[in-house]
């Protein structure tokens, strides 16, 4: 029968390759096992032969012990129910084996017709059979086989991980080993005895210690690493060691001050064995005595006025013994006859000012070596006058006292001091200019911290640590971690199941941890395969998984593995002291429900009890009242109750009590529940909102631990929820550490105790799920094992702006599962998979969507580069300067900028005088030449004014005014101006004030608000708001460092600005796929060089400044809607235009850039409006440079405007505001945005810009 030969031929070869794999299977294992666990590994070896504090026997017996457990719980979870499948298969392959022996034997019977009729069934149901297993074979043996193979993958990381994480017990201290031969010395009397023969010399040497000999000194452990010989090796064996006396140290440290900086001295070097290179420095007092020297001084913080007016145990001045020594010896200032003090020598600054001039040498040095601006907060007072300036408008509307010159910013790098006249007489009070601050008074009073036996009941420590003080809730990201949870339950055989329920509770997210993804499955634990899928159940406050087993559908189930698997972005959370008055706080509020649920007693918080209320009174557990009337607070009760169990309790488990408080309270011990229900019971008892977070660690250094832990939260108004973990033992006074301060590693599971949850709560009024919880019925109902197991893997971190979303969020909004389905838990096979179908996925949003701006870096040598495409560009006309009639803003300055006789001070030495822009624009080595170099910018005072916007708006008669409101920039000090004074007001038809501007918070920056609303019957037809800005003008210039030492003060970047400054808006639209393909034809990239450089964020933003030189013409207005794509096809467009062509190109390549939207300050163009936008650049090391494309210059190489600024531009808004009035609309605030309630209409508007020179 050829087809039964046939099928005997593939069955061997299916016979042979299974076997063949099974058996290899069982090698590696035993391989794996016997590579760590067999009694000659190197680990079992290890820990024979040295004992059990050696390093190497610490890091044996862990690996040993993790390694073992490992296997055995991969074997139980992740290979054992594969390899049964295997095994079952193998089975049937034997089975048909042994069938086809059988048929081969019948086929010499077939004469008998008994065998006959045998032969015929048994073949023709054998080629049923083996077809049968054939169909099987991907299911039954291809698909074990391949999550076996994974899981070997995961055993193998595990070991590895368990490797690595264990290393640093290798590096722990070696301690001396038991020298055995220490005292031991040879003797060599035999050699003074005759030897007749080789037989008589003596059969034994006695070892004994050799009483003339002293012990020689114990070696010192040997490092961790090898020394570095100072001698060849062969000398070091000839040198013999000293004798010297048997020194046993068991420990020696020794301190050393590593000297600082100051006025006389200069460090070069410091080592713990030796100083050297000391430069010192002669300091002499000397009279100054030309009244014009400026004088620069170290200035003195209040740190260090705290720290160098404190007593010490040498210096106690603040004992009544030396008071009393001071009034006798007269060591204090003296008053002198003519009613003056002896006085502390120091100067200070006077002037007087009538008018309003340019600022002195001072401050415009204090304003050029700064590198961070402190913009204070705007006085909300009506305008000053301006003095000298024969315009109507404002003397009509100043007449009140001349403005002052603005004083310096108090925060000075390099302050500086100016001759002044002998103080007035001081009393003794005022001798000297320095004064301890209030805290550092309350540090001297409490700066020995008395033991926790004292601190527990010392309210005025209390006080110290935690009252008169602001707070707020900061949160940073901690990490990202994936939990699997496995509750396995298994009945014995004679077990008939009626119910079984399963719930486990779905995390939330809260403020120490984001939830990415949450599901529960029920697996088969004989297979491995799923059971069912749950159902979304609700409770008092939190929502559920929960599985109900169906017995009729599923029958004969005794085995379960209940799986939950949780992804979760975990935070620090830390209590942190607001030190801005003007800060606004945000915080997370507390509904009345949340209220009555974590003020409620419970089964173990049985805080309503007459014996309860007993105990709180009998030892003063509740906020005390003390003798000014004052009640302690929140913070230093909780605190209190904290040293109370800090004091008193210890930690134990297992434990046999029933976590109640007061049963706590009498045993004195036990875990971190009993620690937090006494701790929340207290809380709840004195209406202090206090909620239990059940759940587990997130330490992946111990993973083999569950890590099961609670802790605790209490409500603290206008601040939020304040993280304590009353389990943990801070030792080291004040003992605060753990007040307030969550460390980012718990992931809760169960939001306190939950009731109302249908089936179990008649059986478990007040569940907790720490664990999951479960209810089974039946006949003959016994379980023979149960175990809960949790597994930890590390997750990638969120995007920037993910962490940020959560960080800035004061309510959470919580994972909706709509539907379970597939998505709850895929199989075993299908999960392996997931990560690769999710990564082909990122790739596929990556490859059509441009990233968003948080996970973009900054700068470009991060970045992949970008393929090099060569399509021919569009053509244009070069272009000199702006030739329209209507510009003639952009026109004046042109000409002032003609009269200027400095320019960048850029070395271009050996680059050709004459170049054109089409050769230019491509000359990378050119490029390289001008901008890769050493930068720094240069800042320099060029004039003051005054400016005044106003606008005249008047109704018709018909209008009804219910309400009108204006918003506007507050005008900022950056590098390019420095903000003297600014008010925004509202005049009525008799230009009498109406309103002034308050101050509303943007995402952007500060802005003004005026609000105006009409009493009835008394609306105003005409109404003006008036904008005004004293600013001094400041040139900036990117100049070369040749001083390689020369350190470069630079304005830093924060994560807001970086946000604020990449993202794209109406006007620069560059995450379109029309813009990348634009992108991608100009190659408008940073360029790989051939030596695999990348091209400079400088050379980078000068090759699309001379892009947009050669491209774009000036032309105001333009005949488009100005946008980047339109800009280009059109070929033209005014400042604007360029702005956000030149933003977008730079943002879509990750550099922040901001756009200054404002108005000229040249004085010669009288009711030129002066409008203008124009860039700047982030440069890292450098700062934020200075580029304004639409002017054209004529030198060669067309970088008069690129990174340098004219100084002549009043910036009333910087880049777009987005949240004003909460519309969705973007506002520049070159000009005020207004909005008006009522049946309006607008007659006629009349605007006015004036300039003044200060």
């Amino acid at each position: 029968d050829p087809n039964y030969e046939t099928l005997k031929r593939e069955f061997k070869r299916l016979y042979e390759n299974c076997n063949s794999v099974k058996n290899s299977l069982l090698s590696y294992t035993s391989y794996i096992k016997e590579l760590y666990l067999s009694p000659n590994s190197i680990y079992n070896s290890l820990t024979q032969f040295y004992d059990n504090q050696h390093p190497l026997s610490k890091y044996s017996s862990s690996i040993l012990q993790l390694i073992d457990a490992q296997i055995k719980n991969w074997e139980i979870n992740e290979f054992n129910g594969h390899y049964q499948k295997i095994l079952d298969y193998s089975l049937s392959i034997d089975q048909i084996h042994s069938t086809i022996q059988k048929v081969d034997r019948l086929s010499s019977e077939v004469n008998n017709e008994q065998k006959k009729s045998e032969y015929i069934h048994l073949k023709s149901s054998l080629f049923n059979e083996t077809s049968q297993l054939f169909d099987n074979k991907a299911e039954c043996f291809e698909k074990p086989l391949i999550n076996i193979q994974l899981s070997f993958n995961n055993l193998i990381q595990s070991v590895h991980s368990i490797l690595n994480n264990s290393s640093p017990l290798l590096q722990t201290h070696i301690n001396n080993q038991n020298n055995h031969i220490l005292n031991l010395y040879p003797n060599n009397d035999f050699l003074n005895k005759p030897v007749h023969n080789h037989l008589d010399g003596p059969s034994t040497i006695t070892q004994q210690p050799s009483p003339s000999l002293v012990k020689q000194p114990l070696r010192p452990n040997p490092p961790i690493s090898s020394p570095i010989q100072q001698q060849p090796p062969q000398r070091q064996q000839q040198q013999q060691r000293p004798y010297k006396p048997n020194t046993k140290l068991n420990k020696l440290q020794v301190w050393q001050t590593i000297p600082e900086n100051i006025q006389n001295q200069f460090i070069r070097k410091a080592t713990f064995t030796a100083l050297d290179g000391i430069d010192l420095y002669k300091v002499n007092l000397v009279e100054v005595t030309d009244p014009n020297e400026v004088v620069q001084f170290e200035p003195i913080s209040q740190r260090d006025i705290d720290i160098y007016l404190r007593p010490t145990d040498k210096l106690n001045f603040d004992t009544p013994e030396f008071e009393q020594f001071i009034q006798e010896n007269g060591f204090y200032p003296k008053q002198f006859e003519d009613g003056s003090m002896e006085k502390f020598e120091s100067t200070s600054h006077t002037s007087k000012l009538s008018q309003l001039t340019a600022p002195t040498k001072q401050e415009q040095l204090h304003h050029i070596n700064r590198s961070q601006y402190q913009n204070q907060p705007q006085q909300l007072n009506p305008p000053k006058p301006l003095q000298q300036i024969n315009k109507s408008p404002i003397q009509q509307q100043l007449k009140t006292s001349p403005i002052q010159k603005p004083p310096l910013q108090q925060q000075q790098q390099r302050p500086v001091s100016a001759p002044s006249k002998p103080a007035a007489s001081e009393t003794k009070s005022g001798f000297s200019l320095f004064k301890k601050s209030a805290e550092s008074i309350q540090k001297l009073k409490f700066h020995k911290i008395p033991p926790l036996d004292q601190l527990v009941d010392h309210h005025e420590y209390h006080k110290f640590f935690w009252d008169n003080k602001r707070y707020k809730l900061v949160k940073t990201y901690n990490g990202s971690v994936s939990v699997n949870y496995d509750f396995t339950l298994k009945y014995k055989p004679n077990t008939k199941l009626s119910t079984l329920q399963v719930w486990q509770t779905i995390p939330e997210t809260i403020q120490n941890q984001f939830i990415r993804k949450a599901t529960f499955t029920v697996l088969d634990g004989n297979n491995n395969s799923i059971i069912d899928l749950p159902s979304i159940v609700d409770s008092s406050h939190q929502k559920l998984f929960c599985f109900k087993y169906n017995p009729f559908q599923h029958p004969n189930k005794l085995h379960f593995i209940c799986r939950a698997n949780f992804e979760v972005d975990l935070y620090k959370v830390n209590l942190v002291e607001v030190t801005d008055p003007n800060e606004v706080v945000q915080f997370e509020p507390i509904s009345q429900r949340d209220i009555d649920i974590y003020l409620r007693p419970t089964e173990k918080l049985n805080y309503d009890t007459p014996e309860f209320e007993q105990f709180i009174q009998e030892n003063g557990f509740y906020p005390k009242q003390f003798e000014d009337g004052s009640m302690e607070s929140v913070l230093c009760f909780a605190y209190r109750i904290y040293l109370f169990q800090l004091k008193n309790f210890t930690y134990k488990y297992p434990h046999t009590l029933s976590g109640k408080p007061i049963e706590t309270f009498k045993a004195k011990y036990g875990d971190c529940g009993c620690h937090s229900f006494f701790f929340t019971s207290i809380m709840r008892y004195n209406n202090i909102p206090t909620r239990l977070l059940f759940g587990r660690g997130a330490n992946l250094n111990n993973n083999s631990d569950p890590q099961w832990h609670v802790k605790t939260d209490i409500y603290l108004d206008q601040v939020g929820w304040v993280p304590m973990d009353v389990t943990c033992k801070d030792f080291n006074g004040p003992h605060t550490h753990l007040i307030g301060n969550d460390s980012g590693d718990h992931i809760t599971f169960g939001m306190d105790y939950l009731t109302d949850i249908q089936d179990l709560s008649k059986y478990s009024p007040f569940p907790s799920f720490q664990l999951m919880n479960m209810i089974h019925f039946g006949h003959n109902v016994e379980l023979e094992s149960t175990s809960h197991t949790s597994k930890l893997s590390q997750l990638t971190a969120p995007t920037k702006q993910d962490q940020f979303s959560h960080i800035n969020q004061s309510q959470y909004q919580q994972l909706h599962i709509q539907t379970i389905g597939q998505k709850s838990q895929p199989t075993v096979l299908q999960q392996q998979q997931q990560p690769q179908q999710q990564q082909q996925q990122q790739q596929q949003q990556q490859r059509s969507t441009p990233q968003p701006a948080s996970q973009r870096p900054v700068s470009f040598h991060q970045q992949q580069p970008v393929p090099n495409r060569t399509v021919p560009t569009q053509q244009q006309p070069v272009s000199q300067r702006p030739q329209e009639k209507d510009s003639s803003f952009s026109n004046s300055i042109s000409s002032f900028l003609s009269n200027a006789t400095k320019s960048l001070n850029i070395s271009n030495n050996g680059l050709p005088s004459k170049i054109h822009v089409d050769q230019l624009i491509n000359d990378h080595n050119l490029h390289k030449k001008l901008w890769d170099k050493r930068f720094k910018l240069v800042k320099k005072y060029n004039y003051s004014v005054s400016t005044l916007y106003t606008k005249k708006i008047i109704f018709s008669p018909d209008s009804k005014l219910n309400e009108i409101k204006f918003y506007m920039g507050i005008p900022l000090n950056i590098n390019n101006q420095q903000v003297r004074y600014s008010s925004f007001t509202l005049h009525d038809s008799n230009d009498q004030c109406i309103s002034q501007a308050s101050i509303v918070k943007s995402l952007v920056h500060d802005c003004y608000l005026l609000a105006y609303k009409p009493n009835p019957g008394q609306v105003d037809r005409e109404l003006t708001w008036k904008y005004r800005v004293d600013v001094d003008f400041y040139t900036v210039t990117a100049e070369e460092v040749t001083n390689p030492n020369e350190q470069i003060d630079f304005d830093p970047i924060s994560e807001k600005e970086i946000d604020l400054y990449l993202r794209p808006s109406d006007k620069m639209k560059f995450d379109t796929p029309e813009f990348e393909q634009f992108i991608f034809e100009n190659n408008l990239y940073p360029k790989q060089f051939d030596d695999g450089t990348m091209e400079s964020v400088l050379c980078f933003a000068y090759r699309v400044s001379l892009f947009i030189y050669k491209n774009i013409q000036y032309k105001n207005p333009y005949s488009h809607n100005g946008d980047p794509i339109s800009t280009f096809k059109a070929g033209h467009g005014d400042c604007g235009c360029h702005s956000w062509l030149f933003g977008s190109i730079l943002r879509y390549n990750n550099i922040p850039v901001r756009l200054l939207y404002g108005r000229g300050g040249l004085l010669d163009k009288p009711g030129d409006k002066q409008i203008h936008i124009k860039n700047q650049f982030y440069v890292e090391g450098l700062g934020f440079v200075p580029y304004d494309g639409a002017f054209k210059d004529g030198n060669p190489y067309h970088k008069k405007y690129f990174a340098h600024d004219i100084g002549s531009h009043v910036t009333t808004g910087l880049d777009i505001y987005t949240d004003i009035e909460g519309r969705k609309n973007e506002f520049s605030f070159q000009n005020p945005a207004y909005f008006y309630i009522g049946n309006v209409k607008i007659e006629s508007s009349e605007e006015k810009y004036d300039v003044f020179k200060l």
